[in-house]
């Protein structure tokens, strides 16, 4: 069985916390991000092009980070640093983008900017989220899986899992 890197399969990934470079600059990781979307021996001999720095200012752009390009990702706020993670995972074009609780951390200013930075982005690719804040995702998601323990507890629209009594049992035991 050949192993396929996510790459190839087309797919990004944002961990719950933000894996960035905190030593490079955000241009130098989007960079990196670029070089990543390419086949291993691909990258031994990468160059890159005037292309390849409109795609890095277009993703940070893309994200809200063009005023920050040659800042360390290091010194960025927890919420810019997640969407540096995000716009390096839409460096390889993934038609699959998932995110591990994207907002978590984050004041309430930058959660509502990164539910305006995900649309446009769900229109290219579809997105899995893991995420407990329902008023996030509600302008996000078309359809919600509700976990109880690792098991599926309820699946459908926002206001379908809103009143849902399985789901309303469950949590509200827990409260």
């Amino acid at each position: 069985v050949r192993q396929h890197a996510p790459v190839e399969c087309r797919f990004g990934r944002k961990f719950q916390r933000p894996t960035v470079f905190e030593d490079q600059t955000v241009h130098e990781n989007l960079t990196l991000a670029l070089k990543a979307a390419r086949s291993p021996w691909a990258v031994l001999g990468w160059r890159k092009s005037a292309a390849d720095e409109g795609r890095i200012v277009a993703l940070a752009a893309q994200v809200g980070l063009v005023d920050s390009l040659e800042r360390k990702a290091g010194i960025l706020s927890h919420g810019r640093k997640q969407w540096l993670e995000i716009a390096m995972a839409l460096a390889g074009k993934p038609r699959l983008l998932l995110l591990d609780e994207p907002t978590g951390g984050m004041s309430l200013e930058e959660r509502r900017v990164t539910g305006e930075l995900l649309q446009p982005i769900k229109k290219r690719c579809s997105l899995v989220i893991v995420e407990h804040d329902l008023d996030f995702i509600r302008d996000i998601c078309d359809r919600l899986t509700v976990l109880d323990q690792g098991a599926v507890l309820d699946c459908g629209t926002v206001q379908h899992i809103q009143s849902s009594a399985r789901v309303q049992e469950v949590y509200l035991r827990r409260a």
